[in-house]
């Protein structure tokens, strides 16, 4: 029986000080590590973020952009920052790509625990406004009729829009050759140009185009239209059967983070999303609000690491 009492009384002990960590948690600034340039849509949500989270804790959340190896370099800061809440990844879908991609210096499933899905929005398929098509339908009969003359923009390989136009070959009979820039603006730019045939734009740089009459959308990439041009159809409404393609992000930590600090994250990152002035920042930047808990966002990126490593596998996709 003593034997007994002096385990329990050992290894309360030994709970105490990480239960009082939680507590305290945070006691100092959070650095939020954004693997991409500043500017960029996941940048501008990532901003939008870090203010409401530092109302939250009340503490300051500072965004630190690293960008480079398409999103790798600033996850693989993550993957070996101490797990204590204080150095926060802020990624996107190229974090279910790239391990199928590029190898990468961390285990996508291992060295990180999901905290959040913070918004989800399309890709919508763009071309130069004189292009001679108006529809997904005519784009395909062009390049079935002109083969080798289509091509695709995106803002690097392993993005979003990379393998938007990558499934779309995947699915239709038309090859479009893939033309990476370094960045959407440059992308944006000989797109405007007529350089390059088109761009599966995030929908926060491609409103401005639209709205404008520079570009013309032929199409949205998730299964559902969208919000903020509910008169566009998809491209499975136009006949590419099983497409489905979604731009992203959400936080992570490093493995072993304790359980209590990253239910105080999603707490707070769920608090951020309800809150009605985040929610019209992120709906006018043309993607939806999230918000999910940690085992559902979980779910969501194990899937998404599954379906674009067979999509990748199977196609034999490469990054340049």
């Amino acid at each position: 029986m003593k034997f007994h009492k002096l385990a329990l009384v050992f290894a309360t002990a030994l709970c105490v000080p990480f239960a009082s960590a939680a507590q305290d948690f945070p006691s100092k600034p959070i650095r939020l590590v954004v693997p991409y340039s500043a500017g960029g849509g996941t940048d501008a949500t990532a901003r939008l973020l870090a203010l409401k989270l530092a109302d939250g804790l009340g503490r300051p959340v500072i965004v630190d952009n690293k960008p480079g190896g398409g999103g790798t370099i600033g996850a693989d800061i993550v993957a070996k920052a101490a797990p204590d809440g204080y150095t926060v990844l802020f990624d996107a879908a190229p974090f279910a790509v790239n391990p199928a991609l590029r190898k990468t210096p961390y285990e996508a499933r291992k060295d990180f625990i999901p905290v959040s899905l913070v918004m989800t929005g399309p890709n919508i398929l763009l071309v130069p406004k004189d292009a001679p098509y108006n529809d997904v339908k005519g784009f395909l009969a062009w390049g079935k009729a002109n083969p080798g003359k289509l091509t695709f923009a995106s803002a690097g390989t392993g993005t979003g829009q990379h393998l938007a136009g990558e499934l779309f070959n995947v699915r239709t009979s038309v090859n479009l050759l893939h033309v990476p820039y370094k960045g959407g603006g440059p992308a944006i730019i000989d797109l405007l140009a007529g350089q390059v045939s088109s761009y599966f734009a995030n929908a926060a740089s491609a409103m401005p185009y639209i709205k404008s009459g520079q570009l013309k959308p032929l199409g949205v990439t998730t299964r559902t239209r969208s919000a903020i041009l509910p008169s566009l159809p998809t491209l499975e409404e136009q006949g590419i059967r099983d497409y489905d393609v979604q731009e992203w992000a959400g936080v992570f930590v490093p493995a072993g983070t304790s359980p209590a600090v990253v239910a105080r994250l999603a707490k707070e990152i769920a608090g951020a999303v309800r809150d009605p002035s985040f929610r019209e920042r992120l709906e006018s930047l043309g993607v939806a609000p999230a918000g999910t808990s940690p085992e559902e966002f979980k779910r969501f990126v194990d899937a998404e690491l599954t379906r674009w490593a067979h999509i990748i596998t199977t196609n034999n996709i490469k990054a340049e």
